[in-house]
């Protein structure tokens, strides 16, 4: 048994034992006086039907007072027990709601450290792609020398040239990863150059090569950026839209300039991209494509954050996607 339970008992049987003792003496008591006071049967019988009647109704009162009390205090002490219940169930939802919270911190810490890791990586990766490329740089000059100047192959070697160059800015890109930021070097230059010279090297690409890829008309515009930076961001945008056609799929690129901004549009005939699928598209390791990365829009993103542009997704005219690159123009 309880110590409390205990202790109750032992109240409970003393106020028991005080009620018995009371009631006896009060009417051993009251008998006696009544006796003495009386010698007439009926007066005594009257006196004791009145005696009885104020016992009964001063102990009622009496019973009721102590009932209403210890009632008062259960009541009381459920409703603070449900209080205590209460605080304790929100003190456990705080708890579970903290503990949410430092395991989505533990799993963001994780994946900083992941992606930090493979910034390690690609910088390494990159340096040992720069020596790579300076030999490939030196083969083709040997046959740049030995091809008569009238030979075909020249084109093709200088698209391999052009290619490889910018292979070599996007390597020293990745160097620049490790690094505490990356800045990119911006000049003015006249971007519809750019955008012709990139759909033409792109139509090489062996998933652009199937699909009908032609440039609206446009005025001259110039813009502030990096046009190595901005070509690689370009080129991703229509292979992309290539990947979205398939084969004999049409890509159109149109160029425009408004509010102290360029925008280069890249849209595409294909299926589109699902609304619901908006708000992830430029986040890295994204992909429904089998053999996909992920990292081609992500990189986009990141690559026109940091040129102080932008890049946009909208619906085509033409029905499929619509990706556009907004570019500071030159003031």
């Amino acid at each position: 048994m309880k110590p409390s339970a205990g202790k109750n008992l032992k109240r409970a049987l003393y106020f028991s034992l005080g009620y018995i003792v009371f009631c006896s003496l009060y009417i051993w008591l009251s008998g006696r006086i009544a006796r003495l006071s009386t010698a007439n049967v009926e007066l005594l019988a009257h006196i004791e039907l009145v005696k009885g009647i104020a016992f009964i109704l001063s102990t009622g009162i009496l019973l009721f007072i102590y009932m209403l009390v210890q009632l008062n205090k259960i009541t009381t002490q459920k409703t603070t027990i449900n209080l205590q219940r209460e605080t304790i169930g929100q003190k456990e939802t705080v708890i579970q709601k903290q503990s949410e919270t430092i395991n989505e911190h533990r799993k963001i810490v994780s994946d900083y450290e992941r992606r930090a890791l493979a910034g390690i990586y690609a910088a390494s990766i990159a340096h040992d792609i720069n020596n790579l490329l300076t030999i490939c740089f030196h083969s083709i000059s040997e046959l740049k020398e030995r091809l008569p100047s009238s030979s075909g192959s020249l084109k093709f070697l200088n698209y391999l040239d052009s290619s490889m160059q910018r292979m070599e800015t996007s390597a020293k890109t990745l160097r620049e990863i490790g690094k505490k930021e990356i800045n990119y070097d911006v000049s003015v230059f006249e971007l519809g150059k750019l955008v012709r010279d990139t759909v033409e090297l792109t139509r090489n690409h062996k998933r652009v090569s199937t699909c009908d890829i032609h440039i609206e008309p446009f005025q001259k515009i110039l813009v502030k950026s990096n046009a190595a930076v901005l070509e690689q961001c370009l080129i991703n945008l229509i292979i992309n839209a290539a990947d979205a056609v398939k084969q004999e799929g049409v890509i159109e690129v149109r160029l425009t300039a408004k509010d102290g901004f360029a925008f280069v549009e890249v849209h595409d005939d294909g299926p589109g991209v699902p609304l619901h699928k908006w708000r992830t598209v430029f986040e890295a390791y994204v992909t429904d494509k089998e053999h996909g990365s992920g990292l081609g829009l992500a990189g986009v993103k990141m690559s026109m954050d940091l040129l102080h542009g932008d890049v946009l997704l909208d619906n085509s005219s033409l029905g499929g996607a619509q990706f556009t690159l907004k570019i500071p123009l030159a003031m």
